[in-house]
């Protein structure tokens, strides 16, 4: 009888198995809302991909980072641009001016006929002089562009778009990074590429398939949709982040672990920092009908099923309804970095190798437990690394002032490295050769 009871479970299950759809000839064709799973890169993220979409459709990932940004300055030193070259250009020519032409000896000029003189007309009266303009204001000091490669000012925020460029801001202006150092037609006036005067309080990017811009300047903020301002902004901030102060100095987005988790965003002000819940995510639907966030692709692709546990575990679970809370103690939470902070950005997601018997859970109760006082952490060979499994880590970026410091949004404390931090801004995120790494 325990027998037939199981042949006819399996049975069972082989038809349910079936009836949930499969990803045969479906692994490039995007999200359909007419199948009962889907087979795209985000449905690990919305938990409704289709039984065999791990051996038919998941590829060998091409985008995996072994290091976090700011790694790759110290190994590409030979590879470090002009710093003047690559944000001024090169010089324009200077153009000698065209010879007059000479008059041609065989053409014979023509002869003006004599005519009688007119009369002079009666002199006119002359007009009253206009008034002379006023001359222009002279603009307040501080308000051209510095030369990023020897300023201490701070900026006042760092964020990555939906296209996956990185923007900062500084005063009334903002500059466009990419991996070389300053695109070339920047700095430009935020004024005129976000319609707002600078400067700016601070300024994030939602990591969700929209990928929406949030800019905060005094008590107000404004929303960018592509690079367009939505209607009905700016808003105050009391209204749409309700218990969140106006004049921040910095903000931080935190994509959910899934979609049963919430997105988050941290606010800095002063010595203390608050903690924003949003209670709402796009569908999958919603995402089908636009372009992706290249940071958010970037992120769900990482995702896998036995990776779920440590997800939640860095990026958080929904666990309350409760949408703000704070003020709380930078100092006290976030360890390692000033009470102060300029500006703040999410980097990529990165793996490191997770050696046998230290799990993560038990280095952050416990870093130091494993290690004498004194004895440095080293380096393993890449061969003893391939002996360990990979796990995510998911860093974060503080600025203060002309440097800034890379923190374990987990532990969040500041990451053990070499050089260690706090390192120059200019640098490692403009590539400035003349500046050298601290604490080497």
């Amino acid at each position: 009888m325990k027998r037939l009871v199981a042949l006819l479970a399996c049975s069972l299950l082989s038809v349910v198995s079936s009836d949930r759809g499969s990803c045969v000839g479906r692994c490039n064709l995007g999200f359909d809302e007419l199948q009962k799973c889907q087979c795209d890169s985000l449905c690990h993220f919305y938990k409704s991909c289709c039984e065999d979409y791990e051996t038919v459709c998941k590829k060998v990932r091409g985008d995996m980072f072994n290091f976090p940004e700011d790694y790759y300055i110290d190994i590409n030193d030979t590879m470090l641009p002009d710093y003047e070259e690559s944000v001024n250009g090169t010089t324009e020519q200077e153009l000698e001016p065209e010879p007059e032409p000479e008059p041609d000896p065989e053409v014979e000029p023509e002869e003006v006929p004599d005519l009688e003189p007119e009369p002079e007309p009666e002199p006119e009266p002359e007009p009253e002089p206009e008034p002379e303009p006023e001359p222009e204001p002279e603009p307040e000091p501080g308000q051209e562009p510095v030369d990023l490669c020897h300023s201490r000012e701070p900026f006042d925020a760092f964020t990555d778009l939906k296209n996956g460029s990185i923007f900062a801001f500084q005063g009334r202006y903002y500059y466009e990074l990419d991996t070389f150092s300053v695109v070339s037609e920047h700095p430009r006036l935020i004024r005129d590429g976000w319609g707002i005067p600078g400067p700016i309080d601070a300024a994030f990017t939602r990591i969700n398939c929209e990928g929406k811009t949030y800019i905060f300047k005094g008590d107000s903020y404004w929303r960018f949709h592509n690079g367009i301002v939505e209607d009905g902004f700016p808003k105050l901030i009391e209204n749409g982040f309700p218990g969140i102060p106006g004049n921040i100095d910095a903000s931080l987005a935190v994509p959910a672990s899934s979609i049963d988790g919430n997105e988050r965003v941290y606010f800095f002000k002063g010595d203390s920092y608050w903690k924003y819940t949003f209670q709402n995510q796009p569908s999958q639907r919603d995402c089908a009908s636009s372009s992706i966030s290249i940071p958010f692709e970037r992120y769900t692709g990482f995702m896998d099923d036995s990776w779920e546990d440590l997800f939640e575990r860095i990026f958080g679970f929904q666990s309350s309804r409760e949408r703000t809370t704070g003020p709380s103690s930078i100092r006290r939470d976030w360890r390692g970095i000033p009470d102060h902070v300029d500006s703040a950005m999410i980097g990529k997601l990165f793996f490191i190798h997770q050696h046998s018997g230290n799990s993560r859970k038990k280095l952050k109760k416990h870093p130091r437990r494993n290690r004498q006082r004194g004895q440095r952490r080293g380096h393993s060979s890449s061969m003893e690394l391939d002996l360990f499994p990979m796990f995510p880590s998911q860093s974060v970026y503080f600025f203060v002032r002309d440097k800034y410091y890379r923190v374990d949004l987990e532990t969040k404390q500041v990451a053990y490295a070499r050089p260690r931090y706090p390192r120059s801004i200019a640098r490692y995120w403009f590539k400035c050769a003349n500046q050298m790494p601290m604490h080497e």
